[in-house]
């Protein structure tokens, strides 16, 4: 107990000073984390097997030497141990914020969003001024909006008034900007999205991101002025980066194009659609440049930690992928949405190019029909009387006879 309370001053100094790298390390590797802030530093935190397990000093061993490597739910269940036991005794009241700082660390490397928001809510009610409270009240936040809570986008505003300089700003701006579009407050973040594509413009990664997050916000919103919007904004994006190359959620802005212009072909703008419809992707090509975006971020993951920015893109990229790949015949669906929009233009020659190249090979959906009606309208309209007439040739034993 002596040598305890001989190493608690130096504990107290330090740890508070390193706690932000601990939580960013409950992301990546232990072996980065501080040696201050790991198991074996002194022998009140050894390593070895305790005497007596549910001691003060052994729970607080057991959980660094779990965290270090990466048992996140043993720290977790040694350090509220050590909070239940023995939190409340004054003899350990210098644990207790460096404690509940870690135990937050832990928290967050294992998800349990519940848990992180009750745990920096503590900390943050317990030790408003510590050195660790911007960082755990980003936290608070994120947990918020991971937990569907009402509080959500008071929660972030409140970080970003108090930490506009944070290094978590990107993060806690896009949050907020996804809080007030499931809250249907498009109006809100579309302003948002915009401000964090604005001030990121050096970066085109991330503001990319964030116009593909207004795009979706905009086409989500489904009134004339957001669609007017989002078809400039679809514009804006390939013209400036025609491969999409530092886009990195391709699968949602490939989607939001296709819902888009399929909108204003039902509504009669023919020619927005088609600027909207024409460039479409393969799914083929969305799915292995998406793949790889996903690998880059899992070998970041191995190497570096993940953060709430890359898990984010992450689950965005994995369901928006499993939509296009949910969506039956996808690119006979687009193929055949947009020689519609050619012919609604009156551009009949390119409607019958593009659907003729692809009738012989075309799947036997439920596209198949439409798409051989739409070729056939094409070419009566061009009075092209030969390629009509060989229209079912090139059907036969597709589609079944009435």
């Amino acid at each position: 107990m002596e040598k305890a309370k001989a190493v608690m001053p130096h504990f107290r100094i330090i740890v508070p000073l390193l706690i932000c790298v601990s939580i960013a390390a409950a992301w990546a590797d232990p072996a980065l984390l501080p040696k201050s802030i790991t198991a074996g530093t002194d022998p009140a935190f050894s390593t070895q097997p305790p005497d007596n397990p549910d001691g003060p000093n052994e729970l607080l061993a057991t959980g660094d030497a779990a965290f270090a490597t990466r048992d996140f739910a043993a720290a977790e269940r040694a350090w509220q141990r050590f909070l239940g036991d023995y939190g409340a005794n004054p003899q350990y009241a210098d644990q207790r914020e460096p404690l509940l700082a870690r135990l937050a660390a832990a928290q967050i490397g294992l998800r349990e969003y519940e848990a992180v928001w009750t745990t920096t809510g503590r900390y943050l009610a317990a030790f408003p001024q510590a050195p660790s409270a911007p960082e755990l009240a980003f936290w608070k936040g994120y947990a918020a909006y991971r937990t569907n809570r009402p509080e959500a986008a008071t929660t972030l505003r409140a970080f970003l008034d108090a930490h506009p300089l944070s290094p978590r700003k990107f993060e806690a701006q896009r949050t907020l900007g996804l809080v007030l579009r499931r809250e249907r407050k498009f109006k809100e973040a579309v302003t948002a999205f915009e401000t964090l594509a604005r001030e990121n413009g050096t970066d085109p990664h991330r503001s990319g991101e964030a116009r593909v997050l207004e795009l979706a916000t905009r086409i989500e919103a489904a009134d004339p002025e957001n669609a007017a919007a989002a078809a400039a904004l679809i514009a804006t994006l390939r013209a400036h980066d025609p491969d999409l190359a530092n886009l990195d959620l391709i699968a949602s802005f490939e989607l939001c194009a296709l819902r888009l212009g399929s909108s204003l072909l039902n509504h009669g703008e023919a020619s927005k659609a088609l600027d909207t419809l024409r460039f479409l992707h393969t799914r083929d090509w969305i799915v292995t440049a998406q793949k790889a975006r996903l690998h880059e971020i899992e070998t970041s993951h191995k190497t570096s930690g993940t953060d709430p920015e890359t898990d984010l893109v992450k689950e965005s990229i994995e369901t928006d992928l499993a939509a296009i790949q949910a969506i039956p015949d996808y690119d006979a669906a687009v193929r055949l949405r947009t020689a519609c929009a050619y012919t609604a233009c009156g551009r009949h020659r390119e409607a019958a190019l593009l659907l003729a190249a692809a009738l012989p090979s075309w799947p036997s959906g439920p596209t198949l029909s439409p798409a051989s009606t739409e070729l056939a309208d094409a070419y009566r309209k061009m009075s092209r009387w030969d390629e009509l007439l060989a229209i079912p040739q090139t059907l036969a034993g597709k589609i079944e006879p009435p």
